[in-house]
């Protein structure tokens, strides 16, 4: 949700946050002045995205501590044990890379993937205990096993099922927005 990062311009975080296929573009110029000219207003013009590759600038900046603040007040069983935090925090900070154009540089095989995924699902499991299914960290981390699905999809040349694992998130979030978010 843009408007609410209030120690950001709106210019800022239209440029590094949304793909350049948009921002550069002549015909989405408009909405994107409209956009800036109603933050200033007592109504501004809320704008929420779905998309989740991890590419946005506030993605690359802030996830990382985001989520593992999240992890360390919610006490989950799992992250008691071992080095369960650093591992997932490890392979968080692999898919950022990856999704930061940097997929020459990720660590991550389709295994370790995988490994990541199943962390998450068990996170996601001893979460639901605690919250229901529309906190905003729940489905940040869905979108991150969204992410993470796509990626072995992409490692494994299967561009049909990299596009179908992202087409199927986006999905997920856009329903996630309409009824939990903005219902």
């Amino acid at each position: 949700e843009l408007t609410s990062h209030n120690e950001y311009s709106i210019d800022s975080l239209i440029q590094k946050n949304i793909y350049p296929v948009w921002t550069k573009c002549t015909q989405c110029s408009n909405i994107f002045q409209y956009i800036k000219l109603k933050s200033s207003t007592t109504s501004p013009l809320i704008l929420s995205g779905f998309d989740n590759q991890l590419m946005g600038n506030l993605s690359q900046q802030k996830l990382i501590i985001e989520i593992s603040n999240f992890l360390d007040t919610s006490h989950l069983p799992l992250f008691q044990v071992g080095k369960t935090k650093i591992d997932f925090i490890q392979h968080l900070s692999s898919l950022l890379q990856y999704y930061k154009g940097v997929a020459g540089k990720s660590s991550m095989t389709p295994i370790a993937i995988k490994s990541f995924i199943a962390t998450i699902d068990t996170t996601l499991n001893q979460l639901s205990t605690r919250h229901s299914n529309d906190n905003f960290y729940f489905a940040v981390l869905n979108c991150i096993n969204g992410a993470a699905r796509q990626m072995i999809a992409e490692l494994n040349k299967e561009h049909f099922a990299a596009d179908q694992a992202r087409d199927e998130q986006m999905a997920e979030n856009l329903i996630w927005l309409i009824n939990s978010k903005y219902p």
